[in-house]
This record gives structure tokens, sequence and C-alpha cells, in this order.
């Protein structure tokens, strides 16, 4: 029976995790000539890195995405992350769409709060969902760093 509601949650957080990596699809275009005349940082990662990376959050997204729904902990972190993965999806608005820096560093900087509040619960109430949200809070940390 705990394999199935692992299953079920793993499902279901998948789901909301590919309905935002589509909608990022949309906005996520790097091959502009607007992106392509920014200055990047030297802690830019090359494309195929990047996309490992991004890989490797969807995973540990959707394992504390899971955690909190087996646990059936509805509370105010699963909604911060569903939000921080709209968020993110603004932040490519912003920053792809509207070619707003500024912007774009505001949505990440109301990304980060939300993560914070997730780490902090998460370490208080539930260590091993706080160890799947770690790489998460690490990645949205860079991609701050290099965007402002």
């Amino acid at each position: 029976m705990r394999i199935y509601k692992w299953l079920i949650g793993l499902v279901s957080a998948i789901f909301f995790i590919m309905i935002i990596a589509w909608l990022s699809s949309y906005f996520y275009t790097p091959a502009t000539p607007w992106y392509g005349a920014l200055v990047k940082p030297r802690a830019m990662l090359k494309p195929l890195s990047y996309d490992i990376c991004e890989i490797v959050v969807y995973l540990f997204t959707a394992l504390a995405l899971a955690k909190l729904i087996v646990k059936r902990k509805f509370n105010l972190a699963f909604f911060f992350i569903l939000a921080a993965g709209l968020l993110s999806v603004v932040f490519l608005v912003c920053f792809f769409s509207l070619h707003s820096l500024f912007a774009a560093a505001a949505v990440l900087a109301a990304v980060l709060v939300l993560d914070t509040a997730v780490l902090l619960k998460a370490l208080f109430n539930d260590p091993l969902c706080a160890a799947f949200y770690a790489p998460i809070f690490a990645w949205h940390i860079y991609l701050f760093c290099t965007t402002v």
C-alpha cells in the first residue's frame, strides 16, 4: 500500500511539473538576439549543463511534492511550492518576452522568499522533504545570482 501511495504522489507531482514545463516552453527562448547580446557572468552554465540541472531540479521538485502528497500535508509549504513553480513561468515571461531584468529579478526574489519559507518549515517538520527541497533552493539562488 505504501508503494501505491508513493506512486500516486509521484504521478500527481509529475503532472504538475509537466504543466509548468509545458508553460515554460512557450517563453524560454535563449536563441534570440536580445539574449545573445547580454553580458553573461562566468558562472553561467553551458546550455547542456543547464538543461541537465533543470531536469534534476524537476526530479527533486517531484520528490518533495510527492512526499507532501503521501503524508497528506497540504499545508502552506505545498501551496508555496506550487506558487514558486508558477512564479518561475512568470520569471520566464519577464526575462525572455518582456526583456526586463529588473522584473525578472523581482520575481526570482519572490521565489526565493517562498523557497526560504518552505525550506525552514520542512527543516523543522519534515527533514526528508527538506533534503529533497534543498537542491531546488540552491538552484533558485544560482538563478538569482546569475540574473542580477
